[in-house]
């Protein structure tokens, strides 16, 4: 069974290829087949919005299963501030300025790297 990987990054490709090749999934992206994904705004507020975002725009222009993930960091000290990696700059720098209080309190810090899997049936019942 072939999924798309909504993505156009060679090291996210072969990771998903070594997890689910064993699996009996093949794992392409768009330009694979020759296409380009279309830009998805990440809009959500949640990794897993994001994340649900690129997979359900995937699925769609390729009609076939897709995988998309979003990650970033996770902060207490900002109450659980999340840092999508597809933040603007003014709120990146905010947080950064931010880290600093972090280091000095060494509160928890937390990576998330999160997955959808969506496919073309998940799509059209959303």
């Amino acid at each position: 069974m072939d999924f798309i990987l909504a993505t156009n990054n060679m090291k996210k490709l072969a990771e998903m290829q070594r997890i689910l090749s064993p699996l009996g999934i093949n794992v392409v992206t768009a330009k694979m087949l020759g296409k380009q994904l279309e830009d998805v705004e990440e809009d959500g507020k949640t990794f897993e919005d994001n994340a649900k975002l690129k997979a359900r725009a995937a699925c769609k222009e390729m009609n076939m299963p897709a995988i998309a993930d979003d990650s970033g960091l996770c902060v207490d000290y900002l109450d659980g501030l999340q840092v999508s990696t597809a933040m603007t700059k003014k709120i990146m720098t905010f947080f950064l300025k931010n880290l600093m209080v972090y280091r000095l309190k060494k509160e928890r810090l937390i990576m998330y790297v999160l997955f959808a899997v969506l496919s073309p049936t998940d799509v059209k019942s959303l």
